[in-house]
């Protein structure tokens, strides 16, 4: 469980793309959660109680949510009292295959969402992806247009797929649109696997942590 410090100076925290649990098939239905049952979704609890008691702003990475016979990788955006801002069901499933180096679907798991998510938060106005939905322009452009002015992108990538993605897109994505207006990128790269090792800030806008 996360602690932080009440300080002032800590206004917000982001998990990882699906923190509660390993990245694989085989566990993200075990540990799938139906957020309206809140009593058994120990995950949103403890996202929900970490926001409440240390008075900041949780943008919860991801968790495997559960909504009648699907899975989602949904991000859960939560206010300084504990309170439900928003949902982010990922857009853009990642699904790959290198030859000899790794294989990975994750539409065989979760099925896709479909709507953009913007929401007002104590620090601001906050554009919501997950991982794979930093690689398309198009929802950045709609968050800036909306007046984000922070976009999340909490991430998973592995070591084969990070070292030739991730960078490269977190450049892009601070290059267009978001050097067009003062909106800033938040990003969240590691994973349970092999945690890419060393990141650095895209000129000074783009905050990343491993």
């Amino acid at each position: 469980m996360l602690i932080c410090s009440p300080s002032k100076l800590i206004s917000t925290i982001m998990f990882k793309e699906l923190w509660n649990c390993p990245n694989s098939s085989d566990f993200i239905a075990l540990f799938a959660e139906n957020f309206e049952d809140e009593e058994s979704a120990s995950s949103f609890k403890t996202m929900s109680q970490v926001a409440r008691e240390q008075k900041i702003t949780v943008v919860g990475g991801s968790v495997s949510e559960r909504s009648g016979d699907r899975l989602y990788n949904t991000c859960c955006v939560f206010s300084s009292n504990g309170e439900l801002l928003a949902k982010h069901r990922k857009i853009h499933l990642f699904d790959i295959n290198i030859e000899g180096d790794i294989t990975f679907r994750e539409s065989d798991t979760f099925a896709a969402g479909s709507d953009p998510t913007i929401v007002d938060t104590d620090v601001g106005r906050i554009g919501i992806g997950i991982c794979h939905d930093i690689r398309f322009p198009e929802l950045a452009m709609l968050y800036r247009d909306r007046g984000a002015h922070l976009i999340c992108y909490p991430g998973a990538f592995n070591i084969s797929t990070g070292e030739a993605l991730w960078e490269l897109e977190q450049q892009a994505r601070q290059v267009f649109p978001c050097s067009l207006l003062s909106c800033f990128i938040f990003l969240f790269p590691c994973t349970y696997q092999s945690i890419l090792g060393t990141f650095r800030a895209v000129d000074n806008q783009v905050y990343l942590i491993s």
